[in-house]
């Protein structure tokens, strides 16, 4: 199982191209990893969101991080 596991780090190698998915085409981080996939690129929609986190301000990674749980709770209430 474990070597079936998404490399988390390469990612850090697009970074550019996840912020520009993520600012400039406004795709969900769902969509980047699909879009990653279907380039052959073995990831999930967490491994982008760390990665792209990884890339902001700490005060905007925070107001990410904030926004994210928001979301999540609202689509749990549905």
């Amino acid at each position: 199982m474990a070597t079936n596991e998404a490399d988390r780090r390469i990612l850090d190698d697009y970074t550019d191209v996840i912020r520009v998915l993520k600012d400039d085409k406004r795709f969900a981080f769902r969509e980047i990893a699909k879009w990653f996939q279907d380039r052959g690129i073995k990831t999930d929609h967490m491994s982008v969101y760390r990665a792209y986190r990884r890339t902001l301000p700490p005060e905007m990674a925070e107001q990410l991080d904030q926004e994210t749980s928001l979301k999540e709770q609202n689509e749990r209430k549905g």
